[in-house]
């Protein structure tokens, strides 16, 4: 058998990308299923809360994605625990913003293009709000942490952006509710957070890539 180094070097390429792709689909996975967790957890326990109920959907699924994507990085990073403390509390805050456009903005006034518009500045903002409290867990492992800020801000951008979109469609001219918010929040969480899963997970198989020698100021050169 001829030890061939291309060939060699072709298999460890291999094997490198799938562990990525591993890490992009675990990522996205615990993205999804925090949500649909978050989700579940509400209808159960829903008895034990007195606020109001889409409010504590969205509040549930924001702590099961942050549980849920800092136990995938446990397995990369050091005191990944602060992923959850970091991301459970700002994620509280981001959904009471995004909560107070939906009521302001949605049940008052119905109109969907002035939400959708609304929306997307609160979700950038929120976004990158959560970016940078994050980046304080990554900056000190990873070297190119500042890069997750802006991937944070766009993932909530674009995926809050694309579940209004479809939230509208689906809730009122598919299933003919009308603007009803917690139907809204399903539907569109249904589609954002994944999207949310994909961008960011991307970012991360990216951010944990090894730098090639003189790659440093370029983020797409890692390997």
């Amino acid at each position: 058998m001829t030890n061939d180094p291309t060939r060699r070097h072709r298999r460890l390429l291999i094997h490198v990308r799938s562990l990525d792709l591993r890490l992009w689909l675990t990522w996205l996975a615990a993205t999804t299923l925090g949500w649909a967790a978050g989700l579940l957890g509400y209808r159960v326990l829903a008895d034990a809360f007195y606020f109001a109920g889409w409010l504590k959907t969205l509040d549930g699924i924001g702590f099961c994605i942050a549980l849920l994507q800092a136990l995938v990085l446990r397995r990369y990073l050091d005191h990944a625990a602060w992923w959850l403390v970091v991301s459970g509390s700002c994620g509280v805050v981001a959904v009471y913003l995004r909560a107070l456009v939906i009521v302001t903005v949605l049940t008052t006034t119905g109109n969907q293009v002035a939400f959708v518009a609304t929306d997307a500045l609160t979700a950038l903002g929120t976004g990158i709000l959560i970016g940078v409290l994050q980046w304080l867990v990554l900056r000190r492992q990873l070297a190119r942490a500042q890069w997750w800020i802006p991937v944070s801000g766009l993932g909530v951008l674009v995926g809050a952006v694309t579940g209004d979109v479809v939230g509208f469609v689906v809730v009122i001219y598919v299933l003919n509710l009308g603007v009803d918010p917690n139907a809204f929040v399903v539907v569109s969480g249904l589609v954002s957070a994944p999207i949310y899963g994909a961008i960011t997970g991307y970012a991360l198989v990216r951010l944990l890539q090894p730098r090639a020698p003189g790659s440093e100021g370029n983020p797409s050169a890692t390997r």
